[in-house]
């Protein structure tokens, strides 16, 4: 504190005061942090109040569920993509895709690029012979 009152003595004066990055205490001792009235440490606990509904997430200003959407998915800014014939989803905070009806992705690329049409209830559009 005894920095800081010299300092605005000086500001008074019109003389420009430094940073000091150590303090003197009336008892002699020093430390290297000065007390500041402006300085509040942040608050990292989870518990810091972000303006969202629990279970959401404060993505610059905007609350997300980031187990479901698209655009946030898993975290702030990840964007789920898809390629031709597919929507991305987003579920559990991980991304995927849905094909368009009648279209099947086999090869795992993001597209859906073959067309198939199941021709009973047990076949799948998986490039397996599952109507047997």
């Amino acid at each position: 504190m005894r920095n800081a009152a010299i300092c605005s003595c000086l500001l008074v004066l019109g003389a420009a005061c430094a940073t000091s990055h150590s303090q003197t205490h009336l008892d002699g001792t020093v430390d290297g942090t000065p007390e500041t009235a402006d300085t509040v440490p942040p608050d990292t606990s989870e518990e810091a109040d972000t303006g969202c509904a629990p279970g959401l997430t404060d993505c610059s200003g905007t609350c997300v569920d980031t187990e479901t959407d698209i655009f946030n998915c898993g975290g702030c800014f990840e964007a789920c993509t898809a390629g031709t014939r597919a929507a991305p989803v987003c579920e559990a905070g991980l991304c995927g895709i849905v094909c368009d009806a009648g279209w099947s992705d086999m090869d795992g690329d993001g597209s859906c690029e073959t067309h198939c049409v199941p021709t009973s209830d047990t076949e799948a559009c998986n490039g397996l012979d599952d109507d047997c």
